[in-house]
Parts: structure tokens; sequence; C-alpha cells
């Protein structure tokens, strides 16, 4: 569900996808990861603010990120975006990571 979370209107540009890795030399393994740009007409902040109503309602809770805005949502699943003054955005799903 939070993989495929996109704004009203919005076309795809570059989907990339991970399978969550094992490595048995690694005790901690890598998440999946699904990594996707976007484009939209829309104005940054209401895009913004579209995710950050909508990861709510669906028990998301914010944190804090390096750039961008992040959520969380217990400990496996972390949801990413990044806005760009082009009109294009960045969403990053991760499921797997914690414990």
């Amino acid at each position: 569900p939070g993989a495929t979370l996109f704004y009203p209107g919005s076309a795809v540009v570059a989907p990339a996808r991970s399978d969550q890795s094992s490595d048995p030399r690694n005790p901690t393994p890598g998440p999946a990861k699904i990594d996707t740009l976007l484009n939209v007409a829309a104005a940054p902040d209401a895009v913004e603010s579209w995710y950050s109503q909508e990861l709510t309602s669906r028990g998301w809770g914010t944190t804090a990120a390096a750039a961008g805005v992040e959520w969380r949502r217990g400990r496996r699943e972390f949801f990413e975006l990044t806005l760009y003054p082009d009109h294009t955005y960045r969403v990053v799903y991760l499921v797997g990571t914690g414990g």
C-alpha cells in the first residue's frame, strides 16, 4: 500500500525496486525498497500536505529526516518523501529494517 501511494495526477518517471537482501556474513539484512521518481503539476507544499494527511490517517508517524520528510509505521516500515523544485518528487518505501 505505501509503495504505490502517489499524489493524484502524478506520473511515474523512474521506478526502481530491490528485494530484501540476506547476506549470511551481515547480521543486519538490507530492507526491501521501492524508489519512485514522479512528476506532478501541483505545488510542493500541496504534495507534502497530502502525503502527511494520507500517511497519518493510515497509522504512520513523522520522524526526523536528513533530507525531505520521513514517516514510520512500527519498527519495520519507512516512507520517505523528497520534493524537488522542478515539480518532481521521490517516494521511497522501505520494509524489513528494524527488529
